[in-house]
């Protein structure tokens, strides 16, 4: 009986991976388009936008929300480079909530490289944005802005809709807050659980719950470490009575050891998502790896759990 239901398992875990790949290549093509001043909520290809060339990029003649709008287009255009120029050295980035952009990231930012940081992840996430400048007063632009990414699009709950407040300094934007609307946060406590994993230089950290009530979970992760990894992957594993995380990373390399079962796996770039059915009845063990380019395919970096199901309970 449980080898049938690892079976079953195994293959709807391939059904969903093989789904969600379709439907995020589907949706970045949806929304190509760029973004610029909307009045109402629209589709992507329905907005108007300021055209922008990166090359042409300068903040010494604009106008505040000239500025906001600019670095929205070249973001939408997956142009970092150009989009940077338009921020100060040391600019400041607040989200509130984070984990409805990148579940597991910080909620604060400091300082260009930070910054670069947070951008790469959302492109990795295929990024759209639409933005409605509400309010100009001085230096200071208050904006509603909408956002696609690859995660809210497979949950059916894109776009997730945010207020926004850019403080411009010297023709660069000084500081910036995202904050989520009531209604979209709504939106977000209606989805399955998230399991997110932030990878690091030496290891990687866990933000979620530690058990949980339904038979499948979002398995998110992005990289802070700066490292260019040649690939990460997560694997949900149960491990055998007695064996602990400690005992899992004595043996990094594939193929795992025989007293574990992997039941789900997501192997993709530095930023990615996947839906994970849970046929067990836990715990659990979320194993972070990568590939380093050193001919050892995705190495166990870290082990993260127990984290129990209670939903066949």
């Amino acid at each position: 009986m449980k080898k049938m239901i690892f079976i079953t398992a195994m293959l709807l875990v391939a059904l969903t991976a093989c789904q969600s790949g379709s439907k995020f290549q589907e949706a970045a093509a949806a929304h190509e388009k760029p973004a610029g001043v909307i009045t109402e909520q629209v589709k992507p290809d329905e907005v108007a936008s300021v055209q922008v060339e990166p090359e042409e990029v300068s903040s010494e003649q604009m106008k505040p929300e000239e500025i906001v709008l600019a670095q929205v287009e070249l973001l939408n255009h997956g142009d970092i480079n150009a989009a940077l120029k338009l921020y100060s050295d040391d600019v400041e980035l607040q989200l509130a909530p984070t984990f409805a952009l990148l579940p597991g990231s910080p909620d604060h930012y400091r300082g260009i490289e930070e910054l670069r940081a947070y951008f790469e992840s959302l492109i990795a996430s295929h990024i759209q944005l639409q933005i409605d400048v509400q309010q100009v007063e001085g230096n200071t632009v208050t904006t509603r802005t909408y956002t696609w990414m690859d995660l809210t699009r497979d949950l059916g709950i894109a776009p997730l809709e945010a207020t926004e407040v850019y403080n411009i300094q010297d023709g660069k934007i000084q500081s910036w807050t995202w904050t989520l609307s009531d209604q979209s946060l709504e939106k977000l406590k209606d989805t399955p659980p998230i399991f997110a994993i932030t990878f690091q230089k030496d290891g990687c950290i866990y933000n979620g719950p530690t058990s949980i009530e339904t038979p499948g979970a979002i398995i998110v992760w992005n990289d802070v470490s700066g490292e260019k990894r040649a690939g990460y992957g997560v694997t949900i594993e149960i491990f055998a009575e007695g064996k602990t995380p400690e005992d899992r990373l004595e043996d990094p390399y594939p193929p795992p050891p025989e007293w574990t079962t992997t039941i789900g796996i997501g192997l993709m770039g530095p930023s990615h998502q996947f839906l994970a059915p849970l046929f067990t009845d836990g715990p659990i063990y979320l194993v972070c790896l990568v590939d380093e380019g050193d001919g050892k395919l995705h190495k166990v970096l870290d082990v993260e759990g127990p984290i129990m199901i209670d939903f066949w309970k």
